[in-house]
């Protein structure tokens, strides 16, 4: 039994199609486990060591939140080194997977070279990327600058850059928006955004309800689906399927 538990999913398949699906986890949920009592500062410290994968935004995510349920909002500067963590665990994130996974996905070479060559350019954790380091990330990544590539926020401007097929994110991203339809698309609704009080006060009562909630969250007495396509819900610069908004960066620390 792996100590860090296991996330197993079992599919029914009839020969042609996926019929039904279950999923069961054996995560431990150290988090709710080791969390509660400690001190505030010692609690948001814990989350960053907690959470092996985006560390960094767990533990904005954590301060952050602490700060909001005392009342009190970080000064500059501990803003600008939480932006500054997430900023380059952002970059390497996507920039692995988009240099490393998704080749694999497409039949395709992982670009080793410029995963050393993005590596090396990173800075530990709470120091911004510098300039230089992000264009050439971006130049192997999108094929352009990416202030130019950010310029594009209309749907055909994305498109014609898909089209182009250049780099491996741009061709692995049109099988996805030019494939199968109904590829990624599901059924279950989103979790809403907290920009309203209501919602807020609705999402802190579930949560003081059930202990799953966390892990298996509901909205309205049904399954609820989170991450970065409910946050992006309302953004008019969504694309589909699905699974190319999920694929999308969304910031954990917006600006002030």
């Amino acid at each position: 039994m792996n100590p860090e538990g296991e996330l197993a999913l079992r599919l029914a398949w009839d020969g042609h199609a996926v019929q039904g699906v279950e999923v069961a986890s054996t995560r431990p949920d150290a988090a709710a486990q080791l969390l509660p009592g400690r001190p505030a500062a010692d609690a948001a410290a814990l989350v960053a060591r907690l959470f092996s994968i985006c560390s960094a935004s767990q533990g904005a995510a954590a301060r952050l939140a602490i700060g909001a349920a005392a009342g009190t909002a970080p000064g500059a500067a501990a803003l600008e080194g939480l932006r500054a963590a997430v900023h380059v665990e952002t970059i390497r994130e996507y920039g692995f997977r988009a240099l490393l996974d998704w080749p694999r996905g497409i039949g395709e070479a992982e670009d080793a070279a410029t995963l050393r060559s993005m590596h090396a350019a990173l800075p530990p954790g709470g120091t911004m990327v510098t300039v230089d380091a992000a264009e050439r990330i971006a130049l192997q990544v999108l094929g352009q600058p990416a202030g130019a590539w950010l310029a594009g926020d209309a749907l055909d401007t994305f498109d014609r850059w898909l089209d182009k097929g250049a780099t491996t994110a741009a061709r692995l991203l049109a099988t996805l928006r030019f494939g199968d339809g109904g590829f990624g698309r599901s059924d279950t609704a989103l979790l809403p955004r907290g920009d309203d009080p209501g919602v807020v006060s609705a999402l802190a009562a579930a949560m003081d309800r059930a202990e799953a909630f966390c892990r298996q969250p509901e909205w309205r007495g049904a399954p609820a689906e989170t991450g970065a396509l409910s946050r992006l819900a309302a953004d008019p610069r969504r694309v589909d399927p699905p699974v190319a908004d999920r694929l999308v960066p969304d910031p954990l620390v917006p600006d002030p």
